[in-house]
């Protein structure tokens, strides 16, 4: 009974906590805001120039992409908006206008594996920026004018650099910083062609949701529902094929195993991962020790301290079942979980 109860709550645990999932694989959706700090703007035209100076904006994004374990690439559409709030090295005073951007980039991520809920990242994109920006003032006369007020499209580019928090397995929290720039708009206006600088510091917070990523509400009542497996020291998790992702099956046996660890006082636990024989020894080497991090975290998750666990990849070595190279076996697709007691 008190093993039962002990499994009861640690799928309640699991249930309540945020699943660390450093990797993100398969197909997800993005969107953030926040606000855009834009670099002051020198613009010349006409036989004129000046720097125009901006208000705080704001920004905002949405994404579409494919995560394929640490690296994701997707298209991202933003939108961010600048008023001016004056201008130097001009003779206009009570200066207006603004800048706005609608940005098409394609960015590339590389997430850093913690083995912990929080996952950095850094990312750069290249795209196109439907770039307008207006400038007027009124001249030492008193007349108003307006320099340039038009439209132009541009190469644009940005760097990256942030930090996800693992919410649930489908959902993760993010924070980051993007420098966002664009070559030098062409303007036409009354006075001439006007060359107009475009360049942003932006801050944004947001959500990004992965599909196909286990439910663990659905994991705990399984647990909750199921009787506790007999007691044994080891366990093994199999893995859909290149996949690092842990599954229902494979959850409520790493919570068992934990609860096991706990109540047993276990002070190694080892974990390793293992491949089938499709593909290179030195992709499959990766792909085992992505199997067994994955394992970890969820161990970390259910309370096993993480300066207890061995983990290491023996790619597609030691094979559960021998195979030619390049097939597709299930069961050497796994993970094995260890416990050494006393």
């Amino acid at each position: 009974m008190k093993k039962r109860y002990l499994l009861l709550g640690s799928a309640l645990a699991l249930a309540l906590s945020p699943t660390a999932q450093a990797e993100t694989q398969g197909l997800y959706i993005g969107g953030a805001a926040g606000p855009d700090f834009a670099v002051d703007s020198k613009s010349s035209g006409g036989g004129y120039s000046g720097t125009a100076h901006y208000d705080i904006g704001p920004a905002a994004l949405l994404s579409l992409g494919y995560g394929f374990g640490a690296f994701r690439g997707e298209i991202e559409e933003s939108y961010n908006k600048n008023d001016v709030n004056g201008i130097g090295g001009s003779s206009l005073s009570h200066a207006g206008g603004n800048a706005r951007s609608w940005t098409t980039l394609f960015n590339g991520f590389y997430d850093f594996n913690t083995g912990t809920p929080w996952t950095p990242y850094v990312g750069a994109g290249v795209g196109f920026d439907l770039f307008h920006a207006s400038l007027n003032g009124t001249t030492p006369s008193g007349r108003g004018v307006t320099a340039y007020n038009g439209s132009d499209t541009t190469f644009a580019y940005q760097f990256i650099g942030g930090v996800s928090y693992a919410l649930s397995p489908n959902l993760s929290l993010t924070t980051d910083y993007r420098y966002l720039a664009s070559t030098d708009a062409s303007i036409k206006s009354g006075n001439g062609n006007w060359k107009v600088e475009n360049a942003n510091h932006i801050i944004t917070a947001g959500l990004r949701w992965t599909f196909g990523a286990p439910a663990t509400v659905v994991q705990a009542a399984y647990v909750a529902s199921t009787p506790a497996p007999a007691p044994v020291t080891e366990y093994t998790l199999l893995f859909d094929w290149d996949k690092s992702i842990i599954t229902d099956e494979s959850r409520a046996t790493i919570a068992h195993a934990a609860a096991m660890a706990s109540q047993a006082h276990a002070n190694i636990v080892l974990v390793t991962g293992y491949t089938d024989t499709t593909g290179s020894s030195e992709y499959n080497q990766r792909l085992s020790e992505r199997r067994a991090a994955a394992v970890k975290r969820e161990l970390v998750q259910q309370g096993i301290s993480s300066d207890l666990i061995q983990m290491t990849g023996k790619g597609k070595n030691d094979l559960a079942v021998q195979t030619p190279d390049e097939t597709r076996e299930h069961q050497n697709r796994r993970a094995q979980i260890i416990l050494r007691i006393g």
